[in-house]
């Protein structure tokens, strides 16, 4: 064999190889993507109900109920605005008087809304600066009187953070494990970008096996009921939309000056489990 022909069967078993490679990171990638598609709780096609912002204060009201502070009272800890302009939310902390307070303003759905099994989504963009804790979550619907119970962070966000990340969560919270007034937490991050302040589309589905968290249908994370002391999904949530500032937002510093900070959302709708 001359040298041109090595030269030339060299090539072609370096190309198979490549080829092989190539074949096998493609595969790869359409498992992930295969899995993705596979993971979800079978919802209606059709939500139950669409919250687009555009049927003025008063509807508002009917829906939704404001709440104040961290212990749901504190005024007097922050200035903000609740409104409603071109179909879309916005939520505005306008100043903090005492970050050690974790001042807030947020609305969350009425009891009339309670959320049991399904999957909630919310398009919405969040204010991202020192100090700031913007977030959208789940927790049992006010006057439930639960042993245990469940809370869902579709998305919380601190300035603590890489760039381009957030943390969703699942807590319990109650008496479990033996222990009184326990709670625990286990968080995931987004392993992919994902800038907070543009716009996406969160959501989280439930059912009585599963939990399951997105960002622009992509999984963030994916909790099984099997592995865990309690499941608490046995009842109905209300959806939190949340702008707090300082306590745990202000863990690697705040910056008054840089309010006032808005969350805007553009819709929320809900989807009942497949009947």
């Amino acid at each position: 064999m001359d040298g041109n022909n090595r030269v030339i069967l060299n090539m072609r078993k370096k190309y198979k190889k490549i080829i092989k490679i190539l074949g096998l990171l493609l595969l790869t990638v359409l498992s992930s993507f295969d899995l993705q598609a596979q993971e979800k709780v079978i919802c209606e096609s059709t939500p139950l109900w669409t919250e687009e912002f555009n049927q003025g204060t008063n509807a508002l009201k009917n829906q939704w109920d404001q709440i104040e502070g961290w212990n749901y009272s504190n005024k007097k800890y922050a200035d903000y605005s609740v409104r409603e302009k071109s179909s879309k939310l916005y939520l505005t902390l306008k100043k903090v008087y005492d970050i050690s307070k974790k001042p807030s303003i947020n609305l969350c759905l009425n009891k009339n809304y309670g959320l049991k099994y399904g999957k909630i989504v919310v398009r919405a963009k969040c204010p991202t600066t020192k100090g700031i804790w913007p977030a959208i979550w789940l927790r049992p619907t006010r006057g439930l009187k639960r042993t245990v119970s469940g809370e869902v962070d579709l998305m919380e966000w601190i300035s603590c953070f890489k760039k381009n990340q957030f943390q969703a969560n699942f807590h319990l919270w109650g008496n479990f494990n033996g222990k009184q007034n326990n709670h625990t937490q286990y968080p995931k991050k987004n392993t992919f970008s994902c800038d907070v302040s543009k716009w996406h589309v969160y959501s989280a589905e439930w059912d009585a096996s599963k939990l399951i968290v997105r960002v622009d249908d992509k999984i963030v994370g994916t909790w099984y009921a099997k592995d865990y002391p309690v499941w608490p999904f046995d009842y109905t949530y209300e959806l939190v939309l949340d702008v707090a500032y300082g306590d745990w937002g202000a863990s690697c510093g705040f910056d008054t000056k840089k309010l006032p900070q808005t969350m805007q959302v553009d819709w929320v709708k809900y989807y009942q489990l497949k009947k």
